[in-house]
């Protein structure tokens, strides 16, 4: 069966915060969904961490050869390179977290792109209701149709790369739902 969310997590040495994000994944009511977590250089701790996961077949790594440095855009643009057959994806960083219902809440949807209310720790972690503009979103609060994100891609490394992509995908005429409910926290 085909997961109905490949998520993207890119991380540079965030170990306690890589064991709380993968764990609220583990925690989620909805158990259809396949993980790559990609860190940003060589890491001997990043490998020691991901040992403790590979009992499960959702969940696969990588390390990059070099340190890009640029917020993990270019990790994000891999993974995207690399995204299957899922029906969503989800890129966000390893220092986040979600709540247990985020991906039956977020998924179970009609729409391409699918984004929900967050707490985020630039304003102060209040939860803040959140808009398809510019520093009223985040990528990690957003799932997009996996088709429509393959075929918009991640061709964006400065600091506001994620809502670039955003407002890609939106170009593209996609259909948009949001779910009222804060389910995601950003760190």
């Amino acid at each position: 069966m085909k997961p109905i969310l490949d998520i993207i997590v890119v991380t540079y040495d965030q170990n306690h915060e890589l064991k709380c994000f993968i764990e609220s994944i583990l925690a989620q009511t909805e158990e259809n969904w396949r993980m790559l977590v990609i860190h940003d250089g060589p890491s001997v701790q990043f490998g020691k961490i991901m040992e403790a996961y590979l009992g499960d077949h959702r969940i696969d790594y990588m390390l990059t050869d070099k340190r890009y440095n640029d917020w993990g855009h270019s990790l994000r643009k891999i993974g995207v390179e690399r995204l299957g057959d899922s029906e969503y994806t989800l890129i966000s960083n390893a220092d986040n977290y979600y709540a247990p219902v985020f991906i039956k809440e977020m998924c179970h949807r009609k729409a391409d792109l699918v984004y929900c209310d967050l707490v985020h720790s630039h304003w102060g972690y209040q939860a803040r209701e959140s808009r398809l503009r510019r520093r009223a979103v985040d990528c990690g609060n957003v799932i997009i149709r996996t088709e429509l994100l393959k075929r918009v891609g991640w061709n964006h490394f400065d600091y506001a790369a994620d809502w670039h992509v955003i407002e890609e995908c939106l170009e593209t005429e996609a259909t948009v739902q949001k779910v009222n409910a804060c389910l995601f926290v950003h760190n």
